[in-house]
């Protein structure tokens, strides 16, 4: 199975951290892609991005990775931007605190 670094930078696209980032751009195709958890399904879709992900509950720091994505969503709105998603499983990096850190389970590298 290819990595998710593997699988964006296959689709030219780039982010300011690995670790962190689940939103990723590639400027010359004018594209944004963003990971979709899961467990942030709405009506007939999901939840890419949520204001109440800006700052972790348990940690009372913003999330690094939220600034990020929150700017390639203006490139979508006011730059015109192409949107891709991908699919991620959700996971808890410690399963015995819920509503604790996320990680990465999966992902199906399909745009």
């Amino acid at each position: 199975m290819t990595s998710r670094r593997a699988f964006i930078e296959g689709e030219g696209a780039t982010c300011r951290n690995w670790r962190w980032s689940w939103a990723f751009v590639n400027h010359k195709k004018k594209l944004v892609i963003f990971g979709a958890w899961d467990t942030s399904r709405h009506d007939d879709g999901f939840v890419i991005l949520d204001e109440k992900w800006e700052i972790h509950p348990k940690l009372p720091r913003k999330q690094p990775g939220y600034a990020e994505a929150r700017g390639y969503i203006n490139l979508i709105e006011l730059d015109g931007y192409a949107l891709k998603t991908f699919p991620m499983g959700h996971a808890l990096a410690d399963p015995n605190e819920p509503g604790g850190i996320a990680k990465i389970r999966g992902f199906q590298p399909v745009l």
